[in-house]
């Protein structure tokens, strides 16, 4: 029987499976009906609505993604002093890299496409005037932490995904101490207190570590041989727990259940989507352009371009002009941070602050 093991390339398959969501649960969300339906006047269905709220469980996937990568890469220098901040440091240090270039462009995208100007948008709420210190904020990605204007709603998850590289550094020893008795604790944190918005912060990181400090994933899938027909029970399985989790998120709302769909989209992801050759390779490719395609695609369908976009009325165009545009732009991107090494400097930054603070 073949051995699998979760696997960088599992990642990005997961993420570019994760990123098709988003940008689904984005242009098609209840807030954009009357737009949607802009040239047809009629009434948006209820089951791409019910997809659409469904595909929430994108933020789920990638909380568990960045602290499943984050402890693989703290577990292979756990004999090393210093190996965890070096991680932490070069986790941070990645994340603004990719996240700055796209502040920039749509920083000037919006002076150029938007609606409103930024003059007006970043307003001290006391003095009422245009104040420098809230792009910082927002060019820092602490906009939804301190309650801040930002350019760009969709960037409220950056703050979650800032706070998921500083707790995976916790969450990971408390983990390794205490076993089940912290995981189980922290899962139901969110349940117990009435909160279950919490399990982006909680739950869903903490599974991740859990995932990965136990390997869980690599021994679901071994699980099962290459036999065809328990191939077959793998793809009724995930089927099954895909489609009941989408039922239960219409009718208790995705975020108390966001875990259960997390880990079905996961399985599915890894036990069917990673075997199917050639759409493999297809999300491979989106998943290594993911980041930016989220940090961009709410510019085209939301600020810049709405009117233009939804004005197509097919919804299958709609849906890949977002998605292709956002792409398009992070393809043209990448390109140019390899012309300018844009790479090389990052990996000096991370040189000089692993030498500054991992001492």
């Amino acid at each position: 029987m073949t051995k699998y093991s979760f696997t960088l390339k599992d990642t990005n398959i997961a993420k570019g499976f994760f990123i098709l969501a988003m940008v689904f649960h984005h242009v098609f969300a209840p807030e954009m009906d009357s737009f949607i339906n802009i040239s047809t006047g009629g009434q948006t269905p209820y089951l791409l609505t019910q997809i659409s709220f469904y595909c929430k469980i994108c933020v789920g996937g990638f909380a568990f993604l960045s602290a499943y990568g984050i402890t693989k890469k703290l577990m292979t220098g756990e004999m090393n002093p210093g190996s965890d901040k070096s991680v932490i440091i070069t986790r941070l240090v990645k994340f603004y890299f990719s996240y700055w270039p796209i502040f920039i462009i749509g920083f000037i995208g919006s002076i150029l496409f938007g609606d409103t100007p930024l003059t007006t948008l970043y307003v001290n709420p006391f003095k009422e005037t245009f104040s420098w210190i809230l792009p910082v904020v927002d060019f820092l990605g602490l906009s939804n932490l301190l309650g801040t204007p930002t350019i760009n709603i969709s960037w409220w998850y950056i703050s979650v995904a800032l706070f998921i590289i500083l707790a995976t550094g916790l969450y990971n020893p408390l983990y390794s101490r205490f076993k089940f008795a912290f995981a189980g604790t922290i899962c139901v944190l969110p349940y117990a207190i009435g909160m279950p918005e919490l399990n982006i912060f909680f739950t869903i990181p903490v599974l991740g570590v859990v995932f990965a400090k136990e390997d869980f994933l690599s021994k679901l899938k071994n699980a099962f041989s290459d036999k065809w027909w328990k191939k077959a029970i793998k793809l009724l399985l995930s089927l099954a727990m895909i489609y009941a989790t989408f039922e239960l998120s219409n009718s208790l709302l995705a975020l108390p259940i966001l875990p259960l769909g997390t880990f079905a989209c996961m399985y599915f992801c890894f036990n069917i989507l990673s075997d199917i050759p050639v759409l493999r390779n297809v999300l491979e490719f989106l998943g290594k352009h993911s980041a930016n395609i989220f940090f961009v695609h709410t510019f085209l369908y939301y600020y810049w371009f709405t009117y233009s976009i939804y004005s197509l009325g097919n919804k299958f165009l709609i849906y890949g002009i977002v998605f292709g545009g956002a792409l398009l732009i992070s393809v043209i991107m990448e390109l140019c941070k390899k012309i300018v090494r844009y790479n090389k400097l990052e990996q000096s930054v991370i040189s000089h602050l692993k030498k500054l603070i991992c001492k």
